[in-house]
């Protein structure tokens, strides 16, 4: 059975500004990346913090993408004041979607 290109989401990974303005030229309908220490890319050069949500959403939106925050690292009791405070930014700026890898990142919405 063959797809449509309207049946598939193109789906890339950005870490900077740069690779967001790329995934955009390259076609892509949708965005995800992490931001802070919550994230398995945490310690590359290039991440994305919490400040840095509502222009990524702005963007996107101006050019009709969807965004998917990633907190794909275990989460820790300690962990969890700093979950609270990006999905709360994150709910509040409008990101449209978490992909999460750890139970307790589900209990925090």
């Amino acid at each position: 059975m063959r797809c449509s290109r309207n049946e598939i989401e193109i789906i890339s990974p950005v870490g900077s500004y740069e690779s967001l303005h790329a995934a955009i030229q390259g076609g892509a309908d949708s965005v995800y990346f992490g931001v802070e220490h919550l994230n398995m890319r945490s310690k590359s050069v290039n991440n994305f913090n919490t400040a840095d949500l509502k222009e990524i959403v702005r963007i996107a939106e101006a050019n009709h993408i969807k965004t998917y925050l990633t907190i794909n690292t275990v989460i820790y009791n300690n962990d969890l004041p700093s979950v609270w405070r990006i999905l709360e930014n994150a709910k509040e700026v409008g990101i449209t979607a978490i992909i999460a890898s750890d139970i307790a990142d589900s209990l925090s919405l």
